[in-house]
């Protein structure tokens, strides 16, 4: 290395690696995009320019999370396409050089979910009722969430657990303390929505698919105590007052 004419020894070690990458989890997604992508494999920290794309030669680009690479994982986010299609193969390229996944691995452009009901539209402050949502393609996600909203005010959000193509159970979110001190007689009122990757429509149920979505939140039961903290049960009917 030679600076401003004096010259020293420098020694750089580099090495030559070839990317393999091997697997892809999940294999199918909406149309909207927006699904994260898990693609394992050896020696995929390689080069300077990553790029995921779905279906050589079209090259439908699946944007990099750079901040949580590693040499053995990669995950990336799938784009909005204009209709549902399967991408094949599947690929990544590293400074321009194109390395694919095994040739059975395919991704799997599906219809977006759509929503027909939700119901019950009771819930407690306090979370954990059922939540039943029906309609099509909701498995097309892979973690499907209820979360409602009253102004700029939102609830925790809960993960539904998938049934089928048409039912999810998603348990009803806990509204935060702050909300539960200013609570109207008869309780508030919310409005439920889903996150599914980047499916917009399903932030606006009623809007899309006309399906009511007014959440009613009531405040969580409470029993009065048993006279003495204690009552012994021989079998008849044992009532509760609260």
């Amino acid at each position: 290395m030679t600076i401003g004419g004096d010259t020293a020894p420098y020694v750089q070690e580099f090495v030559f690696k070839d990317p393999r990458p091997l697997r892809m989890t999940p294999l199918y997604g909406p149309e909207s995009g927006g699904t994260r992508v898990t693609i394992e494999g050896e020696s995929l920290m390689t080069g300077a320019n990553i790029e995921g794309l779905l279906g050589f030669p079209m090259n439908v680009s699946c944007r990099i999370e750079c901040s949580t690479m590693t040499d053995n994982t990669l995950y990336c986010v799938t784009p909005r396409v204009s209709k549902t299609q399967t991408m094949a193969p599947v690929g990544l390229t590293f400074d321009g050089a194109e390395r694919t996944l095994p040739s059975n691995v395919e991704y799997e452009y599906r219809p977006d979910p759509e929503i027909t009901s939700l119901q019950p539209l009771k819930a407690f402050r306090g979370g954990g009722r059922t939540i039943t949502v029906t309609g099509s393609n909701l498995n097309t996600v892979q973690k499907p969430q209820l979360v409602l909203k009253q102004g700029s005010t939102t609830s925790n959000v809960t993960d539904c657990t998938i049934v089928g193509s048409t039912t999810l159970h998603c348990p009803s979110p806990r509204i935060p303390e702050a909300r539960r001190r200013r609570r109207q007689a008869g309780g508030d009122m919310y409005t439920a929505s889903l996150i599914m990757d980047a499916v917009g429509t399903v932030q606006d149920l009623q809007g899309e698919f006309n399906v009511e979505d007014t959440m009613q939140i009531v405040a969580d039961p409470y029993y009065f105590p048993f006279t003495g903290g204690k009552r012994e049960y021989k079998g008849e009917a044992l009532t509760l007052n609260g």
